[in-house]
């Protein structure tokens, strides 16, 4: 770890920088995941074009949550409705688009945050074996490479064999809040939310929110 008081993180290709500023208060083991996973995601196969980074930070983002889970600390399950209910329908969070956000939000927190609800919507709707071979193959089918948002669905509706256009239409390119998670199931979140709740928030939330400003990608 470098001497430097840059305050970010980046996920430089086999080598990723870290600033001390990110283990002020100790340990960060969430940040060191987002990095590692740009390794994959970001790094062996890299963006088209820059409106496609949600298959960067997306993913990234969503390391964190498997992390999380992976620890006991909150499925991702918890933290999809935990995100889903924090932000009510008229939050301009809604209004990025993560499958292409433009260059005024391209690392807007809704690029990371929703752009995870995007994926935890499509392992609902495919299922566990698909959505985690789709994980493991993607970065083999475009190592080295460049791959769009649009190369991302193709590949995922081959290796789940299901039409996916919609769900990505609704969770990657509508500037609205979704109603309902994949498949016609309504979140807990969107239950609790409407009767004026939340849910309870995952102990890992605040270790993920903690990530947010301290990293570059």
């Amino acid at each position: 770890m470098p001497n430097t008081n840059t305050g970010y993180a980046l996920e430089t290709q086999t080598r990723p920088f870290y600033s001390p500023r990110q283990f002020a208060n100790g340990s960060n083991t969430s940040v060191v995941v987002h990095e590692l996973a740009h390794q994959w995601y970001g790094d062996l196969v890299s963006v088209r074009g820059w409106k496609d980074i949600w298959v960067n930070e997306g993913f990234a983002r969503y390391a964190q949550w498997l992390w999380s889970e992976h620890e006991g600390e909150g499925t991702t399950r918890e933290l999809a409705d935990h995100v889903y209910a924090s932000h009510p329908a008229d939050d301009p969070f809604w209004t990025v688009r993560p499958g292409d956000p433009g260059p005024e939000n391209q690392f807007d927190i809704a690029v990371y945050d929703r752009g995870a609800l995007a994926l935890q919507a499509l392992r609902d709707e495919i299922g566990d074996d698909a959505f985690f071979a789709i994980l493991k193959g993607w970065p083999k089918r475009y190592a080295y490479g460049n791959a769009s948002v649009a190369d991302f669905q193709r590949y995922a509706e081959r290796v789940s064999g299901k039409p996916l256009a919609t769900l990505f239409d609704t969770w990657l390119f509508q500037p609205v809040k979704p109603d309902v998670f994949t498949g016609g199931k309504v979140s807990s979140a969107a239950r609790t939310s409407g009767a004026g709740g939340t849910p309870v928030e995952p102990r890992s939330w605040k270790k993920i929110a903690a990530t947010n400003g301290v990293h570059a990608h």
